[in-house]
């Protein structure tokens, strides 16, 4: 809703893209369409982060070793995901 309202705006940016990294700076320029932007990135590191939480202790992990993960993927979302991934792989379990 918030973003079909800042497209609807008079003052909403014009010559915005996906294409480009300056066509994006366009779309986030104003306030009323960086809001929803910032909310999806902030509900998407949540969710990713409530599912390297649960997935770790379903294998296991220590909860110590997992909280880097936590914070990298709150600030920087793929970092975080990545790094969880790698200590996944190290710390998989052989059936026996």
């Amino acid at each position: 809703i918030l973003m079909i309202r800042a497209m609807g705006a008079p003052d909403a940016p014009q010559g915005g893209s996906f294409d480009s990294l300056a066509g994006v700076m366009i779309l986030l320029s104003t306030p009323m369409v960086m809001l929803p932007a910032w909310i999806h990135y902030l509900a998407f590191d949540l969710f990713v982060g409530t599912w390297i939480a649960r997935d770790a202790a379903s294998r296991g992990v220590r909860h110590l070793w997992v909280l880097p993960c936590l914070l990298l993927t709150f600030l920087v979302g793929p970092a975080g995901l990545l790094t969880y991934a790698a200590l996944a792989a190290l710390t998989r379990r052989t059936p026996t």
